[in-house]
């Protein structure tokens, strides 16, 4: 009986010790970094290396770093943050936030160099880690996850929990509220699958959320709002819960709040919305609008595709892929379709065949909408401007003046091209020679968040009107480039326009209301005339930062939103006539046919015939 006992006391001893084991084993310790901030020489820069000497003097076994490494995304912020992260004696993975996607000098093509696709998954203990980039993409917006990356996600997941049981981590840099247009689809996947939590930076803040019943962790940034507190995030993972400690340097990480270890039971709202349905719908993100010959649509990706689709039946006449993110706006000229690359090249096309003709390299990056006249291409990289026959690719002039990027469709007024660019000025330039004519900023050149490097400007024959981010309408004398008003009654960012007929200026302002003001040489300049001389409607769309310039056609007026929405109002009554819902994901603006048919694209890669 002794010797029996003792046989049963030593199995104990034994599955005990096992249990032990497993149980350990079960532990995953590693640091969430997010909203680094770092500039070359500032405050975060100096922090990050502290905050990387500290964690190899720990026991954490890997480090996740949820976007926003940089202030600005160009190029020196980024080398330094990798430079940093370099010193880690653990491994790291990392995906991107808004800072590195919305104005990055590169177009993005910095950040892939160093650090490969956008992506991360792998397994520890009994998880499968996640993550993927939110954007929004060379543009403001709301944050948006590529269609192509909700496909990846699926087909990952799927892969890689076929014969296990592995719980899944999620990481993006937005929540997965409405902060992200798509958030719905992106929670659909999730749905699908064994997914715990979502980790995510973007707010600052160490705080809990509930994510449609997704347990979410918002993980501090390495300064606090307030600059106040400098610290870092430390995840202790166990059989029965998540734990957050938030960890200041040189201090214990003292504890924060614990989600549960069990899968989340996931609800999603319901959606309402009667949606148009789109014309074609790629498999990659849009982030440009169409252009159109008699019989042929012709569109580009973010995954470096071109394509030539036929109207009537809706078939690929061709593909060509280039490489990259496309963000250039095609334009045909003559039965040549030209398009610009982050890599800085100008390339024409045959439309017929899709055969490439000619290449001129810019150098920069190309993301803008170009202009065409007399066989002539007009556009701007970031480190030139540009004018090319579209024919036969060859240059006629460069000038090597921009310091920056730009985006909107440079204005042709006379003998004059400008346009406006993300290192702070407005640029004129003589349109047959390329010279400078003048250029203007608002008197601080640091200011480059302010730039009006993403407006459509218009003009009457002697003054120019353009907004900028910083909530400045600016009309100049367009001889002179003489500010001779500069009013922030109407708070519109990027998003304006005129009518057909060059009589009105139109803007979107930032509480979602359409303004019209007289476009003309006539009215004495005050804030006060114009005021007087203002008509604002309210277009039911509320907070508004959607760049999409504003289109006048046939007597209607179109104005697209940062949610799918397209508003379009009667230009003489100055009323709605409808609102049409195309999606959950920005417009990109207005394109007319060959037959005066209006078109829209959204970033989420619907391609739509409005009317």
């Amino acid at each position: 009986m002794k010797y029996l006992f003792s046989k049963i006391l030593l199995l104990f001893v034994i599955v005990s010790g096992f249990c032990q084991k497993t149980e350990k084993s079960e532990t995953i310790k590693f640091v969430q970094l997010t909203d680094l901030h770092v500039s070359v020489g500032n405050d975060n820069d100096f922090l990050l290396q502290n905050i990387v000497k500290e964690i190899n003097n720990s026991d954490h076994e890997f480090v996740v770093v949820t976007g926003d490494l940089t202030n600005r995304g160009a190029d020196d912020e980024l080398k330094q943050v990798h430079s940093i992260l370099l010193n880690l004696k653990i491994p790291y993975y990392v995906i991107s936030g808004n800072h590195e996607t919305n104005w990055s000098e590169s177009a993005g093509l910095t950040y892939k160099k160093i650090w490969g696709n956008d992506r991360f998954v792998f397994s520890k203990g009994n998880y499968l880690f996640v993550g993927f980039p939110c954007g929004p993409y060379m543009k403001m917006g709301d944050g948006f996850v590529k269609h192509e990356d909700v496909l990846w996600l699926d087909k990952t997941l799927k892969d890689s929990l076929k014969n296990n049981n592995k719980k899944v981590l999620n990481f993006a840099h937005y929540p997965l509220d409405n902060s992200v247009s798509n958030y719905k689809e992106v929670l659909a996947v999730l749905e699908k699958y064994p997914t715990v939590a979502t980790f995510c930076g973007h707010g600052h803040t160490l705080k809990k959320y509930d994510f449609s019943g997704l347990s979410g962790v918002m993980g501090a940034s390495i300064t606090s709002r307030d600059g106040n507190t400098k610290s870092y995030n430390e995840v202790i993972i166990s059989n029965d819960s998540i734990r957050i400690y938030q960890k200041e340097i040189d201090k214990p990480g003292v504890f924060r709040f614990s989600v549960s270890s069990n899968p989340s039971k996931i609800k999603i709202p319901k959606d309402n919305l009667v949606v148009q349905s789109p014309f074609l719908k790629d498999i990659a993100s849009i982030y440009s609008l169409p252009a159109f010959d008699k019989k042929n649509l012709y569109f580009t990706n973010s995954i470096g595709e071109m394509q030539s689709v036929n109207l009537k039946n809706k078939s690929v006449n061709w593909k060509t892929e280039t490489g990259n993110s496309i963000y250039f706006s095609p334009i045909i000229v003559k039965n040549n379709l030209v398009i610009g690359t982050i890599e800085g090249n100008l390339l024409g096309f045959d439309t017929q065949s899709g055969k490439q003709k000619w290449t001129i390299s810019v150098g920069g990056v190309l993301v803008g909408s170009p202009i065409a006249e007399n066989n002539k291409i007009y556009t701007a990289s970031s480190t030139a401007f540009i004018c090319a026959d579209a024919v036969n690719g060859k240059v006629i002039w460069q000038n090597n003046l921009p310091m920056s990027y730009s985006q909107g469709t440079p204005l042709i007024q006379g003998d004059k091209i400008i346009f406006g660019v993300w290192d702070s000025y407005v640029y004129c330039l003589d349109k047959n020679t390329g010279k400078l004519i003048w250029k203007w900023n608002n008197g601080n050149d640091k200011q480059i968040l302010y730039s009006a490097g993403n407006v459509n400007m218009v003009s009457t024959k002697n003054r120019l009107y353009f907004v900028t981010p910083q909530r400045f309408l600016t009309i100049l004398d367009i001889e002179t480039g003489k500010t001779l008003l500069r009013t922030s009654k109407w708070k519109i960012r990027e998003s304006m326009g005129k009518s057909q007929d060059g009589k009105w200026f139109y803007g979107k302002t930032m509480d979602g209301e359409l303004l019209r003001l007289p476009l003309t040489d006539d009215l004495e300049l005050t804030e006060e005339n114009l005021i007087n001389q203002s008509k604002v409607l309210d277009l039911k769309l509320g907070y508004e930062h959607n760049p999409a310039p504003i289109l006048e056609h046939q007597n209607k007026i179109f104005i697209g939103s940062r949610k799918g929405e397209v508003v379009i109002v009667d230009a003489e009554k100055f009323e709605i006539i409808k609102q049409i819902n195309l999606g959950s994901s920005s417009v990109n603006g207005f394109s007319i046919d060959n037959k005066g048919r209006v078109w829209t694209s959204l970033i989420e890669g619907g391609i739509y015939l409005l009317e």
